[in-house]
């Protein structure tokens, strides 16, 4: 019956699959709030430094030869500022030109991160003394530093409501634990791109210091992959993963924008469900807001279709892995009939593992066996050669269960992983013509 749950959490996954994952449009790239107490020649630097940021994922576009030369002239980029309050504190709110800064990085072949950003979804869990708990107040220093990092980075972190709805599927000691059938069950809700389960507790040293250490785990590719970062600022800890993060989807979502017009691709689109004109027109608006749509026209409209010719500014790659993050757009083989085979299979997988759980229940059971807590919280915790700096450690396992190195064991951990489900893959392309628009 355990392997019956974890099938048909397998299950599950197949049939939404096929759903458009989330993300967040982000309207205020660029856009910057930054200090008043500082000179005009400051806050303007910084107001431009801060929309690079967002713009390529990364701080080190601010080191590049040609960026550096335009921070000391960055006034010309600044188009209005106004003075407000923020929390008490006066603030410069300063807009800044959108066509000549897209064009300084498109001169620099410098890679552009769109408005549209994949949503990540965080649990987020500590353990402090015996017991893990949830990290659930949005003011808890580690929580509430990555959300200014967030801010900075122009990432969408999305934290689960720990409903009845999730803990029906996880609670404090499954997160600890990494049982990533039960995490990835209950991400489902929340469709997004990518899911992380962090865990925060301290150690001590051999020098006597407490150290905070944050590990990061994700699920990808049929592994579990973990960065553990040890500092003794628990802030850093948040800087750190964030500057992690958005680098790996700047290199996953930015792109190089072709200057010369004669090289770009042009593709034939469909756009299926057009109901109106209303709804016409947010498909040319969308088209309108995409980095690597040079141009578009109408080819041919009736009701329900309409056809699009798209010039494009960037690689095809580019434009596919662009697009899907339009959630008002759903390519052709996202729809429910392409799951049919998937599902047949699944539970084709479903018949034959009950059948062997029939016969070898006593290995189903062993399969299963639950990760001591505890003991995942020791394996993370080699003590870092220095302290004074934030210490990042990569590592990935294919197994979330802490069992004892036998073969037989072996054998029924590489069973029980078989069925951790994945989430739909955020870098799979789906390269098609053919899309239906869904509306908000």
């Amino acid at each position: 019956m355990r392997y019956l749950v974890a099938t048909l959490c397998t299950l599950g996954f197949l049939v939404t699959g096929s759903l458009k994952l989330s993300a967040a449009e982000f309207t205020d790239l660029f856009q910057a709030q930054v200090p008043a107490q500082q000179s005009q020649s400051q806050w303007q630097r910084a107001a431009l430094s801060a929309v690079l940021v967002k713009l390529t994922g990364s701080e080190t576009v601010l080191s590049h030869p040609a960026i550096a030369v335009e921070l000391k002239n960055s006034a010309s980029y600044v188009k209005q500022f106004q003075s407000m309050q923020v929390n008490a504190q006066p603030m410069m709110q300063v807009h800044l030109d959108e066509q000549k800064i897209t064009a300084l990085l498109q001169r620099e072949h410098i890679a552009i991160w769109g408005s549209r950003r994949p949503d990540q979804l965080v649990w987020f869990s500590e353990k402090m003394q015996d017991s893990p708990h949830y990290v659930l107040d949005a003011e808890h220093p580690l929580r509430k530093a990555l959300h200014e990092q967030a801010s900075i980075f122009a990432l969408s972190l999305v934290f689960p409501l720990y409903d009845v709805d999730d803990l029906a599927l996880v609670n404090e000691q499954t997160l600890w634990a990494g049982e990533w059938t039960a995490i990835q069950s209950a991400s489902l809700r929340y469709k997004a791109s990518h899911v992380h389960n962090l865990l925060f507790d301290q150690f001590t040293d051999a020098s006597g210091t407490v150290v905070f250490r944050l590990t990061a785990q994700q699920w990808r590719n049929g592994q579990m992959e973990s960065r553990e970062y040890t500092n003794m600022d628990a802030r850093q800890l948040a800087i750190e993963f964030s500057r992690q993060l958005a680098a790996d989807l700047a290199s996953q979502y930015a792109v190089n924008i072709n200057n010369n017009q004669a090289e770009g691709a042009v593709l034939t689109l469909t756009i299926d469900a057009i109901r109106n004109m209303a709804d016409l027109v947010k498909v040319q608006q969308i088209f309108g807001s995409m980095l690597t749509v040079k141009s578009y026209s109408l080819k041919e409209f009736q009701q329900g279709k309409a056809v699009f010719n798209v010039l494009l500014a960037a690689s095809e790659d580019d434009f596919y892995r662009n697009i899907s993050l339009v959630t008002q757009l759903r390519a052709e083989s996202q729809l429910q009939p392409i799951v049919d085979a998937e599902i047949l299979t699944a539970e084709a997988q479903l018949d034959a593992q009950l059948e062997a759980d029939s016969i070898e229940p006593s290995t189903a059971d062993t399969a299963q066996t639950a990760t001591n807590p505890s003991s995942v919280n020791d394996s993370v915790g080699a003590t870092p050669g220095t302290t004074g700096n934030t210490t990042a450690t990569d590592s990935t396992t294919a197994v979330t269960a802490d069992l004892p190195p036998t073969s037989d064991q072996a054998v029924n951990t590489d069973a029980a992983e078989s069925q951790t489900p994945e989430l739909p893959a955020a870098d799979a392309l789906i390269k098609t013509n053919h899309f239906t628009f869904v509306g908000n």
